[in-house]
């Protein structure tokens, strides 16, 4: 009798699951349909509206989905367990789509948990999984420069941190083949290849704690997968090998637990030094090759670059600082390798970590990275060449670039709003820098107006972005993906000095140490994580700071009005209102009041469209200046018209070619001395063969350059773009003139492009 009663409870149970289950799949399949019809309504039908905060953000997720191409979406269940009236599912989402003309597919797994409510199952929390960590890898690595090609052997340890999932997930770049996996008693393992993702079905459920070897054997050539965004960060040349960790140019773990300590073994023609993550423990030559080998003891995920290279090193306190140049002297190398040496101690003390075995600065051919700027590698960065200058320390690119070590790289970041964080706590870290060795007032001035080569500050926020195009930067849009790439290096930054304002530079740096801490383990970082911890450093309420900076638009504009009044006793009264003459913002500001002798500086709160206050002050002011070191981000007369620039171009270039040259001219009348758009000007109208205007802007940029020896980033475009004019009139000799004085300055802008492009076809036509 109780062996039928246990049978029953049994076939019960079982039912149950398998009904549960059949539930669970019926709901993830009416997902899949909906967000492939683009039916967004019916796909959040089967998601908790009561939990509004997810509800929201899920809708978000769901809608930017549905704007990509040829769309393909699946959802599929590997496992479930459920408690009373709760269900939790690990599903594995795979997303297929096009873009730029080729497949893309994005997969991994997720958790979705169900509640019970009114006899209706509905979600109510779905987060990203992470199951898989990074432990041990064993690359050996062979490049051939002039085949294009290369040929290696990834041995990956790695352990299950959370079980329950059936499939093993890693990214490969696309240019490179599996030639097969194996496990380690060398039994070949199947794989199934979607573009970047290989995903290996396993024959039981992975279990927790176990650990887990493959050994991958891969060759090819690597494919450029941001070409359309205009850089690249791999390449196997003659010119150079390279390959960043963001490249996947060897089989890399899905997910956020990536890193892994490591012996890297790079084999190249014997004319190559290779520069690598971790720390050189052999070089040795044979047959014409050098192989060079690297030991990762700090985990992390794997730069390289290989080049005829200028190398020096020097060691802070065991961790090696190593500048690699193509262009210049062992001085410029050293010069680097010294001042990057201070800003690593300073950094190191600010985070309390320094999660590298080294750091290296590395130059890459520029004709191999398209338009790149810099690029952070977890210890090894990118510059192209004739980007650091020989006598100045590129003092900001490298305190953005320096600073992906810790953001990007140490912490990762929401998978939907990444770049945003990324790029722009990077620029927090270099407006820290600024901070430390320059001061305040020079923070402030650079979150402004930027550097003569570093133009990303609100200045250039301002220029290109207004009431007609502006948008929340904490709400990702897929179709506006390359404007959120442009603001996140503009805006956020900002926002998070004004954050630093609000709560105060020690809680604001403890709150930044926190986050580096509790976001180093592999649990992404978004912009709640960053408001609660600093409402907990605080201890204020900062919901109304972070809606109005991150999921509102636009910045506010404030309109200043003051009388002065003497007293019996001889001091002053000042009445001030303050108007916002645009979207009402809650800040916090200050009004200065100064004459030949005397400074006072009063801070005042506003969170309304019109406000009064009184100062009472023992002399009388010659100047009341509203936020006078502009802390607050905000429209001015000193910015209003900046965006005609932008918005000139895009007129010039959509057709309208009469109307954007008008608001480019008006762009120069309001600011004559700004090189940004005599250079624009000058070029268009050398587009258009009016030769006697494109002089007169080119030449005023020149003679100022001259006159004053300041260095923009405009500047040698202007060279060379005098020099394309000087040819179109066959004057050759002020050609060669121009273009030679191209090639002696920094390259920005394809200026370098432009002069090696003329002296080619010189060479070629005598």
């Amino acid at each position: 009798m109780k062996k039928i009663i246990f049978t029953a409870i049994i076939l019960l149970i079982t039912y149950l699951s398998f009904a549960q289950e059949s539930k669970v799949i019926d709901i993830l399949t009416g997902i899949e349909h909906a967000v492939i019809n683009k039916e967004i309504g019916k796909a959040l039908s089967y998601f908790d509206v009561t939990e509004e905060a997810f509800y929201t953000t899920h809708k978000r997720y769901l809608e930017n989905l549905t704007k990509r191409d040829s769309l393909d979406y699946n959802l599929e269940l590997h496992s479930l367990t459920s408690e009373k009236n709760n269900i939790k599912t690990i599903v594995l989402e795979t997303i297929s789509y096009w873009k730029y003309g080729r497949p893309k597919t994005e997969i991994g797994y997720k958790t979705y948990e169900f509640s019970l409510s009114k006899n209706q199952w509905t979600i109510h929390a779905v987060e990203e999984r992470v199951y898989l960590k990074g432990k041990y890898a064993n690359i050996e690595a062979n490049f051939e420069p002039s085949k294009k090609s290369m040929s290696a052997t990834a041995e990956i340890d790695f352990d299950i941190v959370e079980g329950g999932e059936k499939t093993i997930l890693f990214w490969l770049n696309r240019g490179l083949k599996i030639n097969k996996i194996e496990n380690k008693s060398g039994k070949n393992i199947s794989f199934v290849r979607k573009d970047l993702a290989v995903i290996i079905p396993w024959n039981k459920i992975l279990k927790k704690g176990e650990s887990l070897f493959l050994r991958i054997h891969f060759s090819g050539s690597f494919y450029n997968e941001f070409k359309e965004l205009g850089y690249g960060l791999v390449n196997i040349g003659e010119e150079g090998v390279f390959g960043s960790w963001g490249t996947d140019w060897y089989p890399k773990l899905n997910g956020t637990l990536t890193k892994a300590k490591a012996i890297l073994q790079y084999t190249v023609p014997s004319d190559l030094i290779v520069a690598s993550v971790g720390r050189l423990e052999e070089k040795t030559e044979q047959n014409g090759k050098a192989t060079y080998t690297y030991r990762v003891n700090t985990p992390m995920d794997y730069t390289f670059n290989a080049n005829r290279f200028i190398h020096h090193s020097n060691d802070i306190n065991g961790v090696q600082v190593n500048v690699y140049l193509l262009n210049g002297t062992l001085e410029k190398a050293k010069m680097y390798a010294d001042k990057s040496k201070e800003m690593i101690e300073y950094l190191t003390e600010l985070y309390g970590v320094f999660p590298c075995d080294s750091y290296g600065i590395s130059e890459v051919p520029m004709e191999a990275v398209l338009g790149l700027g810099g690029s952070g590698g977890q210890g090894l960065n990118f510059y192209p060449t004739n980007t650091l200058r020989d006598d100045t320390f590129e003092f900001p690119l490298i305190a953005h670039e320096v600073g992906h070590i810790w953001w990007g790289g140490l912490v990762k970041t929401d998978l939907i709003a990444g770049k945003l964080l990324d790029e722009g706590m990077a620029q927090v870290n270099a407006f820290l820098s600024y901070r430390h060795f320059y001061g305040e007032e020079a923070m402030w001035d650079f979150l402004n107006n930027g550097s003569d080569m570093f133009t990303k500050s609100a200045k250039f926020y301002f220029r290109q972005f207004n009431n007609n195009n502006d948008f929340p930067i904490g709400v990702y849009d897929e179709e506006r993906e390359n404007d959120y790439a442009v603001i996140s290096y503009l805006k956020p930054h900002f926002v998070m000095a004004m954050l630093m304002e609000t709560v105060g530079y020690p809680v604001f740096i403890r709150g930044i140490k926190r986050i580096i801490s509790e976001y180093s383990t592999g649990k992404r970082l978004d912009l709640d994580g960053i408001k609660n911890i600093m409402e907990q450093e605080s201890n204020l309420n900062l919901e109304y700071f972070f809606t109005q900076w991150f999921y509102q638009a636009g910045a506010p504009e404030f309109k200043m009005d003051y009388n002065v009044q003497v007293l019996e006793d001889k001091r002053y009264r000042i009445d001030v209102e303050i108007n916002q003459l645009r979207e009402v913002f809650k800040v916090d500001a200050e009004i200065m009041f100064s004459n030949d002798l005397n400074v006072i500086t009063k801070k005042i709160g506003i969170d309304e469209n019109k406000e009064f206050f009184s100062f009472i002050i023992d002399f009388e002011p010659k100047s009341i200046i509203f936020d006078p070191h502009h802390k607050i981000l905000r429209w001015s007369e000193k910015v209003n018209n900046l965006y005609l620039l932008s918005t000139g171009m895009r007129e010039y270039f959509s057709g309208n070619k009469e109307n954007g040259l008008e608001q480019l001219n008006q762009y120069v009348n309001y600011y004559p001395y700004d090189p940004t758009g005599r250079v624009i000007l000058g070029e268009l109208f050398l587009n258009e063969k009016k030769y006697g205007l494109a002089r007169k802007h080119l030449q005023f940029v020149i003679d100022e350059y001259e006159a004053q020896r300041k260095m923009t980033f405009v500047v040698p475009l202007a060279y060379a773009l005098m020099g394309s004019l000087y040819e179109s009139e066959g004057n050759f000799e002020l050609a060669n003139e121009h273009f030679s004085k191209v090639l002696s300055m920094v390259n920005i802008e394809g200026s370098h492009a432009m002069a090696k492009k003329y002296f080619s076809n010189r060479n070629g036509n005598k």
